[in-house]
């Protein structure tokens, strides 16, 4: 029997570099692509130390995104709309009833 690993983040460490509290924005229904332009410009203001540590929780309508390994067969054929996207990956589905957070973080040990 091995011994138990250590946690990739103890527990009495925190991965945010701020200590202040996350504000919580809950946003709604939300278009993926106004949400992804959103979060690129609370990143960079994040980075600037403009604003505080905050989450986005919203929904989008139904869509597909399309990450840098979806392949042609993986798109839908019905019409539905897809955004490609710089993340890692295959296609995923967003749509109504499921609901996204999306930190906005300064981290403390940024990789």
């Amino acid at each position: 029997m091995t011994a138990p690993r250590e946690p990739f983040f103890p527990a009495d460490r925190s991965i945010r570099a701020d200590e202040a509290p996350l504000e919580i924005r809950h946003l709604g229904l939300v278009d993926y692509q106004q949400a992804w332009d959103l979060q690129a410009e609370l990143a960079a203001r994040r980075a600037a130390d403009e604003i505080g540590d905050q989450v986005l929780v919203l929904e989008h309508p139904s869509v597909y995104t399309a990450g840098k390994r979806t392949q042609p067969e993986d798109r839908p054929t019905n019409g539905q709309p897809v955004v490609d996207v710089d993340r890692g990956g295959r296609i995923t589905w967003h749509g109504e009833g499921q609901l996204v957070a999306y930190p906005i973080i300064k981290l403390a040990d940024p990789v």
